[in-house]
């Protein structure tokens, strides 16, 4: 007998309409197939996704995760590699459509442009995808791509300790009607240590607090994987 999910708080993905637990989950650290079990009864719904990912895809298979919505993508540009790994992710997740498909850690303009949007509005007109988007540390680079196309996601980094995307991105964001996904709200782990100024830690509860605290945001899944050619994560404001 599966329990019913537990009723929380909803958040609208901007102009997708897409529904969302504001508290998201990442299968990077491969946790064990009950851990997803679990946070999908108490109510989380949005799960980030990569082919390498072996216990969330099983559970995003199975009866208790079908449900659940699904944020995948692609660290390609080129339409064959694109459509690919859209169709790797709809045959291995066993669905026709994927919730929100993102260029996945874009450092140039070179992979969100107008041409790169339109790849992906394709796809979404096709009914491969009901969202597109990007994610990307690099906050000019979103604000220049959110400027220059309908995008219908971005995810970014934000935390405490990285607060100007809330003055250089959010609002921009809620003017178009994007959905921010953000993640790293514990700054891989360093808010949670005591700092040589003598601060006292925050709580990883603090850390998400915070970031789901901004009106533009609507869910976090925390840091999700980087690819191995991406180097460490950046630091600074």
């Amino acid at each position: 007998h599966l329990r019913q999910p537990a009723q929380v708080e909803r958040r609208t993905l901007g102009r997708s309409g897409i529904e969302v637990a504001p508290l998201a989950l990442s299968g990077a650290h491969d946790l064990p197939f009950e851990a997803y079990a679990q946070a999908r009864r108490a109510g989380v719904d949005l799960f980030f996704w990569e082919p390498g990912y072996r216990n969330l895809t099983r559970f995003l298979r199975s009866r208790a995760g079908r449900e659940a919505r699904v944020v995948a993508g692609t660290y390609h540009a080129d339409e064959e590699g694109v459509r690919h790994d859209v169709e790797v992710a709809r045959r291995r997740l066993r669905r026709d459509r994927l919730d929100v498909f993102l260029y996945f850690w874009a450092r140039s303009s070179a992979r969100v442009t107008p041409a790169a949007f339109e790849l992906l509005a394709r796809l979404r007109e096709e009914g491969a995808l009901a969202a597109c988007g990007f994610s990307s540390h690099d906050r000019e680079l979103a604000r220049c791509a959110l400027l220059a196309s309908p995008w219908d996601v971005l995810m970014t980094r934000h935390s405490a300790a990285h607060p100007k995307a809330e003055r250089e991105l959010f609002p921009l964001a809620e003017e178009r009607g994007v959905g921010v996904l953000t993640f790293s709200a514990t700054c891989y782990g360093r808010l949670l240590q005591r700092v040589p100024e003598g601060d006292e830690p925050l709580t990883p509860a603090e850390c998400y607090g915070y970031s789901l605290a901004q009106p533009a945001v609507a869910a976090d899944p925390g840091p999700p994987a980087r690819p191995a050619t991406a180097g460490p994560p950046p630091r600074g404001p």
